[in-house]
């Protein structure tokens, strides 16, 4: 199998290792399997190169099985000669406190750079004995260090400036932006299109939990983009998810911030025709309310009120 997959698929390698790594990075989230296991290095017989393939597509799997929606976060790296390690934390919305630290290890062979899957044991010895002290002494700082980075691009937004105006094609480019990741499942697009309310020092357990159940619903069943609309100052874009006879409509608010408009997905008005849907939809104006006046939350809450009605 190795023989004949490299026939049909030949290896490929880097001039640097952070190409390898950004490479072997993008392709282990959004990639082909057969492009991935390009960048893989066999070992000297049959059965090392599968298995090398086996824990490769691990690696994806573990990113990407239903419903897990992982993301690599880049911790820190190291290199000591023809050998390199990438630390990443695999976060997943399904396991926002879980901290899963995964080194991916590199090599440099004649041709260039190629990615080594699997655990340190594969690494030169007296490397690995270097990788693996570097690895202890930098934890403490990654544990604390990973939230943050999953949040890196996540605007935090201390209140609403609604003064600002947001141009249309910007708004529909949004739109299209957002609703293609959520079908893809590409977590660190949505969250670099993504705004927080608050200053940012919390872990947001509600942002992780809407956009968990909006790639959920997403995945299932394509989303179908109902229009822009606009009150008061407010900007907000609609879509509905329709099985069968049962429809869920979603109103997402779109705020302008210095870095762009952003989406705010703590914010999720949902009309999914059950019971509990009213008190969730509550619990989103109250967080909406402590940020905004009464009159501009009336706003929002009488147009989803009317939008609700025409979709049903």
């Amino acid at each position: 199998f190795p023989e004949r997959l490299r026939k049909a698929f030949p290896a490929k390698f880097a001039e640097s290792f952070e190409a390898a790594e950004r490479e072997v990075i993008r392709l282990l989230e959004y990639g082909e399997a057969t492009e991935l296991l390009q960048w893989v290095q066999f070992g000297a017989d049959s059965k090392k190169s599968r298995d090398a393939c086996v824990l490769a597509l691990r690696d994806r799997w573990s990113l990407r099985a239903n419903g897990v929606f992982g993301m690599p976060v880049r911790m820190g790296w190291r290199v000591e000669g023809d050998w390199a390690v990438a630390g990443y934390h695999w976060f997943s919305l399904s396991q926002i406190d879980h901290m899963a630290f995964r080194p991916l290890f590199f090599r440099k062979m004649e041709k260039g750079w190629v990615w080594v899957p699997g655990s340190i044991d594969n690494v030169d010895p007296a490397v690995g004995e270097i990788f693996t002290g570097w690895m202890k002494g930098e934890e403490m700082r990654w544990r604390e260090l990973a939230k943050k980075q999953v949040l890196e691009s996540v605007i935090a937004i201390k209140r609403l400036d609604l003064a600002k105006e947001t141009e249309e094609a910007e708004v529909l480019q949004l739109a299209q932006k957002w609703s293609s990741a959520l079908r893809k499942g590409r977590i660190s697009e949505l969250l670099q299109m993504s705004a927080r309310l608050g200053d940012g020092s919390d872990l947001p357990r509600r942002l992780y939990r809407n956009l968990s159940y909006d790639l959920t619903l997403s995945q299932r069943v394509e989303g179908k983009f109902t229009g822009l609309h606009r009150v008061g100052k407010w900007t907000a874009v609609g879509f509905i998810h329709q099985e069968g006879e049962d429809k869920v409509f979603s109103l997402m608010l779109v705020v302008p911030t210095e870095q762009g408009l952003r989406v705010l997905p703590e914010i999720d008005l949902i009309s999914d025709g059950r019971g509990s849907r009213k008190f969730l939809n509550k619990v989103s104006l109250d967080l909406l309310q402590k940020h905004v006046s009464v009159a501009e939350l009336e706003q929002i809450k009488g147009l989803f009120e009317e939008l609700e009605q025409k979709v049903r």
